[in-house]
């Protein structure tokens, strides 16, 4: 569970969506200048947690993981 702790999760709940977002771009991602290929969203806070703890690069995830 290590993996998480370099992520900030947010949860929408206007659109349903949870957000994982890397800590040292969530200043940007609130202000509306983030990258969208480190941010993962799905509806499922525990689908963001299997694949950060798969560790897995979140440039090759699917920014939309339904």
């Amino acid at each position: 569970m290590e993996e998480l702790y370099g992520f900030v999760f947010w949860h929408n709940h206007f659109e349903k969506n949870w957000y994982a977002i890397p800590r040292d771009g969530y200043t940007d991602f609130f202000s509306g200048k983030y990258n969208n290929n480190k941010v993962i969203k799905s509806k499922s806070i525990d689908t963001l947690i299997e694949l950060l703890c798969k560790n897995i690069n979140t440039e090759d995830i699917p920014q939309d993981t339904e």
